[in-house]
Order: C-alpha cells, then structure tokens, then sequence
C-alpha cells in the first residue's frame, strides 16, 4: 500500500463512516494549512470510496451431474453488483454446464446482444462478456440465460460506472470599478464563475499607513467588512449606503475554500456634490442640446417619411409597367389528317388529300412578352422533328416583302450535317393578323406533307419555340420565277420593254428556251 492508498480488506458499511468520521477532518485540517505560493492553480483529484454489498445467495460451484439434466452453474466468480471506473474494463461469467450442453445468451436492460455485431464494445466469448472502454452509458443490467432441453437458468448482474470528479480552486468575476455621486449608494458584484467544494465570500476594504497600501511583507492593510459566515442571502454583492469622500478606496473581494483562493479589488471613486449643482445650474445648456437634438430628430423622420413615399410611388409604377407587359397568351391548334380528324375514305379505298386546319384560341395562361418577339402572345404547338434551334440561325438581308410576310437571307450552322448553309426564311410583320399567321402556319403544314423534291422550294425546318414564328425553305439563287423569267425575255418580245442585259451576265432565253419549259418530261 502506497502513501495515497487505503486498503480495506472486507469493507463494510461501518469501516467507510469510521473513516469519514476520524480521517476526513485531520486531512481537511491539513489541506487548509497548505500554501500553495509557488503554483497558479492547484488541482487535486478526490478519490472516491466506494463499498459494494453484495447480497447473499446460494454458492455456484457444483459438480456436473452425469446424464441429461438441466443447465447448472460450474463457475461463476462476478457478483451480482458490479462497479468500474469510466474507461476500464470489466468481464462477466457464466459458466454453466448440463446435458445436453447449453447455449448461452447475453441481454443488457432485457435487449438481446447480438454477438456478432461489428463496431462495438461488447466482446462475447465462450460463457464471458466483456465490456470495453466503459462509459456512463454501459451502466445496466446484464442478464446471461442458459437454455437445454431440459431446462433453462439465468443471472442478473448490476454494473455502475464511477466518475472521477476533478475538484479546482474558486474561479470568479469582478468587481469592477465604480463611480458614484456623494449621498448615493455604491455597489460592487464578485462572481463566482465555478466552485467545486464549499466557498466562503468576504469583503475586505484596504487602508493605508504612511500613505502605503501594504507592509514590509507586501501584505495589503485590509479591514473585513462584510463575509458569508453571516446569515445573508447575496454574499457576492457589497452595498454602501450613503457614500462620502472617506469611503473613496480600494475595495477586494475574497473568495477561498480548501484548494485555492480568488482575490480581485476594485477602486471606488466619489464625486463631490457640487458638481450635481454645476449640473443644474447648466440646465440652460443641456436643455439648448436637447433642443437642437429634437430639431435634428424631426427633420431626420420627415426625410425618412419622404423617402418611403418616394419607394411606394416607384413601387407602384413598376407594378403598373410589369403588368403592361403581361398580355392573353392565343393557343395555336394544328389538326391534321388522321383516323379521328377524316376517318372517312373514298370509293377506291384510299383517302382524299385534307389540308391541315389551323385554329387560333384563347389560352388558359398568362406569359410575359417580350419586345424582340412580334409572336409573344401565341403559345404555338412544338413539333420536334422540324424544330430547329434559334442560336443556330443568323439572320441576314431581306430578299423581298409581300402584304403581310417578309423573307430574308440566312445562314445556318449543322443543318444536313453541314457546316454552314444558306437558307431563305418566312416570317411574319410586326402587325400581322391572326388570319396571317393561320396562312402561314397552313403553308408551312402542307410543306411538312408535300415532302422533297428536287423541282420545288423545299421546307427545311422551324422555329416556334421562345420567340417569333420563322419557316426555313431553301435558298432560291436567282430570286423568283417571274423575275427570273422578265430579266431574261427574248429581244424580240413585242409589246414589252427591252431589258438592260449590260448590267447583268444573264443571258437571254430564246423560245427554244420557253417551248422546253412547257414541254413535260
């Protein structure tokens, strides 16, 4: 046994009141008269002793029966309470024997343990059950049940984790430096931040000889004027009645117990009561400040008052030019021709060719237009195997201009797997009629059924989605047939005016040139 050891063999309940009753006062006597000067902070650890009981029952070494019989007890060397310190080990055994031979099954607080979970702290072997690295979450109850044919037995054990409590010196906060009018009260505040053990409080006011605060020995010259060993509800608070000049000084508050102290001081300063009467009598003064503040007040709050009113105007007018933008969305229904739309069929058995109809309704929603699409407010049906991209289409010069379309040149950029083409694209004017988007939509139908052909303009794809309708045809070189055909008449054409060819590397046509034109292949 070590000097910091106590051995009891066969504690009971009487050894632990004997030694609080003759041990503790001497070695709390002790502590109290340590110096701790050459140490900061002293920490001790309290050791606790801890006596268990363990309650009587039948002994559990017995011999083995021969022949079947029901599980018994061979070795079981635990009580049935069991304590540990945080961080340790413990093992538990029930070792049992019987014929046929009995398995064995681990329970903590009646929930099965499952031996062959992974991760955790249980470690079960054979009839053993160990716990690791005990926590304060391992207190329980830990059941073992040994079960045969013939029989089953179990045992209960209790196991409590203990905690090491680490006791410290006072730790506190304040007081602090006050200062207060002659005649009024002063009050000063010293917490205490963390005590673990019984603490006592008290005031000291420092007082000085010669003019000096402390003695040859650098010990403050202090008086106590108040302490918690009187009978008072708030120890930590000082309050001074009626303060005057003489109680102007250092003030320390002192709080001990058996491992340590806190000291602290703070200076209390006391104004003379003259200086309330210089305050009055520069009433005048502060009331002139308080003037002006009012002033800078009022005109601060009618500022503040014009500005909201300023943010509600603008708040409003942009509400009013956000919902200006918003206009009835127009659905576009294409109906072409199908089993419903013409389920009827000729004499011969095949159906007769139906234009595509285009109808124009009133949509159930709302969209936000836009100044860059003159087709904003129709919702036009998608078809994705004509859609074309809009990043992929670049506008260029206008080719020509009817009653309500235009067409313009463009160049396109993955169309036919081609890197760039020249393309012709239709769309509609900016004033344009639902009666003429409904001819461009039917026009752009029928392209979709005529299909190619090298001898027609031929349709190459759309543009619905997200902007203005555009139909994508091919690009006609030489413009138009009737152009075509007036810049290249005969030079004996009668009634008609000669063509100036010198502008131009057209050559004429002869009627050669016309009767071949006519002729069908």
């Amino acid at each position: 046994m070590t000097k910091s050891q106590i051995l009891f063999k066969t504690a009971t309940v009487n050894d632990f009141l004997l030694y609080i009753v003759n041990a503790l006062p001497k070695l709390l006597q002790q502590v109290r008269h340590t110096h701790f000067t050459n140490f900061k902070r002293f920490v001790k650890i309290m050791f606790l002793l801890t006596i268990i009981t363990l309650q009587k029952h039948r002994s559990v070494s017995r011999v083995c029966l021969s022949g079947t019989g029901p599980p018994v007890f061979k070795d079981k060397t635990n009580g049935e309470w069991i304590a540990r310190p945080e961080m340790s080990t413990v093992e538990i055994k029930c070792v049992a024997c019987g014929k046929p031979k009995p398995t064995i099954k681990w329970y903590k607080n009646k929930q099965y343990i499952d031996p062959g979970m992974k991760g955790g702290h249980y470690h079960i072997r054979k009839w053993k059950l160990s716990i690791l690295n005990l926590e304060k979450m391992d207190e329980g109850q830990y059941t073992c049940v040994l079960e045969n044919t013939q029989g089953i037995l179990n045992f209960t054990f209790k196991i409590e984790v203990l905690q090491l409590t680490i006791m410290t010196k006072p730790i506190g906060l304040g007081p602090n430096n006050q200062t207060v009018q002659a005649g009024s009260d002063a009050r000063f505040e010293c917490k205490v931040l963390r005590n673990d053990l019984q603490h006592h409080t008290q005031w000291l006011q420092q007082y000085t000889v010669n003019g000096s605060y402390r003695d040859d020995e650098n010990q403050p010259y202090v008086n106590i004027i108040q302490q918690s060993m009187v009978n008072l509800s708030h120890p930590e608070i000082l309050t001074i009645k009626n303060v005057t000049k003489d109680n102007a000084g250092w003030y320390g508050c002192l709080i001990s117990n058996p491992l340590g102290r806190y000291y602290q001081t703070a200076w209390l300063t006391v104004l003379d009561e003259q200086a309330e009467a210089v305050d009055i009598r520069s009433g005048g003064t502060n009331d002139k400040e308080q003037i002006v503040i009012y002033i800078i007040g009022g005109v601060a709050s009618v500022v503040v008052l014009f500005l909201l009113l300023l943010i509600f105007i603008c708040y409003r007018r942009y509400k009013r030019v956000q919902s200006s933008k918003y206009r009835n969305v127009k659905r576009v229904i294409v109906m072409t021709q199908n089993e419903n739309y013409h389920p009827y069929k000729s004499y011969d058995g095949t159906q007769p060719f139906v234009l595509p109809t285009i109808r124009i309704e009133p949509g159930p929603r709302r969209r936000l237009s836009s100044d860059l699409t003159m087709m904003s407010e129709y919702d036009l049906p998608l078809d994705k195997h004509w859609e074309f991209r809009r990043e992929q289409l670049s506008l260029g010069e206008p080719l020509g201009e009817g009653a309500f379309g235009k067409v313009f040149k463009a160049e396109t950029v993955g169309l036919n797997k081609a890197p760039t083409t020249a393309i012709a694209v239709k769309m509609l004017k900016e004033d344009a009629t639902d009666r003429e988007l409904t001819d461009l939509m039917q026009e752009m139908e029928v392209m979709k059924l005529i299909g190619c052909h090298e001898n027609i303009i031929n349709f190459l794809g759309c543009c619905t989605q997200n902007g203005p309708l555009y139909v994508l045809v091919e690009l006609a070189p030489h413009g138009n047939m009737r152009d075509y055909l007036r810049s290249r008449r005969p030079h004996n054409s009668a009634g008609y005016k000669k063509q100036d060819l010198e502008k131009g590397s057209f050559k004429p046509l002869t009627e050669k040139d016309l009767i071949s034109y006519a002729l069908p292949e």
